[in-house]
């Protein structure tokens, strides 16, 4: 348990903000103690229970398999959490990443967001899918031989940094 606030004494109403960071889990929950004490000294004392409303959150990419991070924790796209409505997450998209031996690079959000950034979770269902655009390969070769056998060329290329590549044609 965390108090969020009191106790209050002289107090007949009141409201209190729920923080948007902190408990990320759905499963949290708000317990209210009301005690009253009237002039003659009697006490009571109830409590209620205070559940948020949550929706699902879908994490996807245009590559599946993507990794996407959530609150700093690798996940694998598509990926669908139940979050507390209004709280704060951060999602990001590790670039560059490696999927099924391509390399791909992030090139945006669906809602227009940094590839690192903080969203509020929505009242309703939503789906955030980021985008990857596949990597060129860049540099020059770093060796280039050709092998001429009949009608066939065989090429071998390396670009920096890599293991060679076969490439025919």
């Amino acid at each position: 348990t965390h108090p969020v606030l009191g106790p209050l004494t002289g107090v007949r109403s009141g409201a209190f903000t729920i923080p948007r960071t902190g408990h990320p889990e759905h499963s949290v929950f708000y317990r209210i103690y009301l005690s009253v004490r009237d002039s003659s000294g009697l006490q009571t004392q109830i409590t209620r229970d205070v559940v948020p409303r949550k929706s699902n959150v879908t994490l996807a990419a245009n590559v599946t398999g993507a990794q996407i991070l959530l609150d700093g924790q690798p996940q694998a796209a598509p990926h669908t959490f139940t979050s507390v409505v209004g709280i704060q997450r951060t999602i990001e998209v590790p670039t560059p990443q490696t999927i099924g031996g391509r390399v791909y690079v992030f090139s945006g959000w669906s809602d227009g967001g940094a590839r690192s950034h903080v969203i509020t979770a929505p009242a309703a269902n939503q789906t955030y899918t980021a985008t990857l655009t596949e990597a060129p390969i860049s540099g020059n070769p770093q060796a280039l031989t050709g092998v001429v056998a009949r009608t066939a060329v065989t090429l071998t290329w390396a670009p920096p940094a890599t293991q060679p590549q076969l490439v025919t044609g």
